[in-house]
């Protein structure tokens, strides 16, 4: 093949590069050619209305199995379009359809592909991060299954704020860890996990604001909302797992984390109770002394006694005044 015949240096600048379901506008950069291998760093061009860094190597040395390693950056491009086109997009990301806004990213991905130029999702490996501004998010499954949970219809279709998602790919699974999505009033943050088949994992923790409180509210005891929903001892928030598959998500409270954080937020009044205890007892002791340093001499009465009925009198105030003289 020709490529074991080439070597050197090579500048590229392409009007359109379709590369399967992308196509990329304006690309330049400088390419290394060696037997079998190109290699390019800061290979540059447009996506989807944004920016797009590529650097890396793709061997083709094995026309069956051409394997690649490659650092990509993404800014500002049109997130469902670029989510929507990723490989295997329909089987592990699966956001496109739900998401609007610009994508910011960073990724490093390794992976193999075959002869028709698909890439092998099985031997796929990635990690990065991407983020989305002037964002939105309508109809996830999993955001239908709280609209439903919270009896709150407006839930389905919400304007975010900001969104943050660390992730990892290996072995035919995507792993979340420290996802971050800010929409006005309402924070999600968790972990978890998805798969090729359509399976997953989720641990979310959902800060609830006053508004939407009332469902959870009916769920628990009374005693138990008031550890809850006692706002002194920290925000609200609703521990979930969710689980089964994502088309149809099975989306519960975590009783588990649920009876962890009201342990905690007893412990938490506890301690705020001692210590308005302990504030109240230092304030009458200080009272107390303030009054047994005020106390005038009797004159009529001889200074030993005198002495003694006062103290006796400043003491009983300190303790509480029990008993008689």
């Amino acid at each position: 093949m020709i490529h074991h015949l080439l070597a050197g240096d090579a500048v590229a600048d392409i009007d359109t590069l379709v590369v399967k379901s992308y196509m990329l506008t304006d690309v330049s950069g400088t390419l290394q050619l060696q037997t079998g291998r190109i290699s390019s760093r800061d290979t540059r061009g447009r996506i989807y209305a944004g920016q797009a860094t590529a650097s890396g190597q793709v061997d083709l040395s094995d026309p069956a199995a051409v394997s690649y390693d490659l650092d990509l950056t993404i800014s500002d491009a049109r997130a469902r379009d670029l989510l929507s086109g990723l490989p295997g997009s329909n089987r592990l990301i699966r956001l496109g359809p739900f998401v609007s806004g610009r994508l910011q990213g960073q990724i490093s991905v390794q992976g193999v592909l075959d002869e028709a130029f698909k890439p092998d999702l099985g031997r796929l490996t990635a990690d990065g991060t991407f983020s989305l501004a002037e964002a939105g998010l309508s109809d996830h499954p999993v955001q239908l299954r709280l609209a439903d949970y919270l009896s709150t219809p407006s839930l389905r279709s919400l304007p975010i704020d900001n969104w943050r998602q660390p992730f990892r790919l290996e072995q035919g699974k995507v792993h979340v860890d420290g996802l971050n999505i800010a929409a006005g009033d309402l924070e999600l943050t968790g972990a978890g996990w998805q798969d090729l088949g359509g399976n997953l994992a989720l641990d979310l923790a959902l800060q609830l604001p006053a508004r939407l409180q009332g469902t959870l509210r009916d769920q628990v005891s009374p005693d138990v909302a008031a550890l809850i929903f006692d706002e002194s001892l920290g925000p609200v928030v609703l521990p979930l797992a969710v689980s089964g598959r994502f088309d149809d998500p099975v989306l519960k409270l975590a009783g588990d984390r649920l009876t962890d954080q009201i342990q905690a937020r007893a412990a938490r009044r506890l301690q705020l109770e001692r210590g308005r205890v302990q504030e109240n007892l230092e304030d009458q002791a200080r009272q107390a002394l303030e009054d047994l340093l005020n106390i005038a001499p009797d004159t009529t009465a001889a200074p030993a006694d005198s002495s003694k009925g006062g103290l006796a009198d400043a003491l009983k105030k300190l303790l509480g005044g029990r008993g008689g003289g």
